[in-house]
């Protein structure tokens, strides 16, 4: 762990104090881009034998024949164990099994949508932004890429949080994933709802687990009624293309603004120590798992409380 991460986990009100600073800086958040910081970078001490640990630690920790796993991943961290994305995918599929399934975020990348600070600033109402199922690429990473071209992937038609998997359960998780008013990426109908309702195993593999953790907005989306924010979501338009054909859909997400309170340091510290979390650093690579029943009772106990988002004004408390 980090020198800065050691401190940020010290208090989440001192996180998400620099993080409401970084977010208020268009310099900070430049600087932080030019160099690096938020890229994984491959520690080099990995061989070929690693991933037999790795694959040994995630077998230890629940990952088996006909297991969900819903994986986060660095190409970039992994190539010292001398495998390629589509190997590694391949492994994992071994792992799991044919009756097993293997999913990943694929979030696509869109042109024209706003970066850095706009994204909170800007007026998003009247975008509307194309999303291509089979064509839009992720930025979530080569691996989830590759995935996208492996035969039977499935990847979800909601342009936000977007999913893609291999498996007997994947085209179940991503068939009604737009149904309803103003569908929610992380509600009911979802795909990680899916994943959360068949207890996937999240495991992330070279990436630090609570700051690609997806899964914690099932907690927030699926029971929005029950979520004591309020003006939490804001409308966002998308023309979504499959196969050629054409739709026009109007979607929810949580506002960016609230990523600002976002304390990801003291949820990695909460669920190493409520033993949720198993975290190991194997030949220099971090692998982290948590199985998704265990972490939704966990943030469920702690909802009413607005967790893991923290210095939430009174007023934008919903009323009792």
């Amino acid at each position: 762990m980090s020198l800065i991460a050691r401190i940020l986990q010290v208090s989440p009100y001192a996180e998400v104090v620099v993080r409401r600073i970084y977010w208020s800086s268009p310099w900070l958040i430049d600087r932080a881009s030019k160099a690096g910081i938020k890229k994984p970078r491959a520690m080099g001490a990995a061989t070929p034998q690693t991933w037999a640990k790795i694959e040994d630690f995630l077998r230890r920790h629940g990952v088996c024949a006909g297991s969900v796993i819903v994986v986060h991943s660095s190409a970039g961290a992994l190539k010292p164990t001398g495998y390629a994305p589509p190997q590694i995918i391949d492994k994992l599929l071994e792992m799991v099994g044919p009756s097993g399934t293997l999913a990943m975020p694929a979030f696509p990348k869109y042109e024209g949508d706003p970066k850095g600070i706009e994204r909170v600033r800007a007026d998003v109402s009247d975008l509307e932004l194309v999303y291509d199922v089979q064509k839009s690429v992720p930025w979530t990473g080569v691996i989830p890429l590759r995935l996208m071209r492996h035969p039977g992937a499935v990847r979800s038609r909601h342009p936000l949080n977007t999913m893609v998997a291999v498996g007997p359960l994947a085209r179940q998780m991503m068939e009604n994933n737009l149904a309803g008013e103003k569908p929610l990426p992380c509600g009911q109908q979802s795909s990680w709802k899916c994943c959360a309702d068949h207890n996937a195993i999240i495991v992330a593999l070279g990436v630090d687990m609570a700051h690609s953790i997806t899964m914690i907005h099932v907690a927030e989306d699926s029971y929005e009624r029950e979520w004591p924010i309020r003006d939490w979501y804001r409308d966002r338009k998308f023309q979504i293309v499959d196969n050629g054909a054409i739709s026009k859909v109007v979607v929810r997400e949580r506002h960016p603004r609230w990523a600002a309170h976002y304390a990801e340091r003291t949820l990695s510290k909460d669920l190493k120590r409520s033993g949720l979390m198993a975290s190991a650093c194997i030949d220099g690579i971090p692998v982290e798992v948590v199985a998704t029943d265990g972490l939704l009772r966990f943030l469920a106990q702690r909802r009413a409380k607005g967790y893991p988002y923290f210095m939430i004004s009174r007023r934008m408390k919903k009323a009792r």
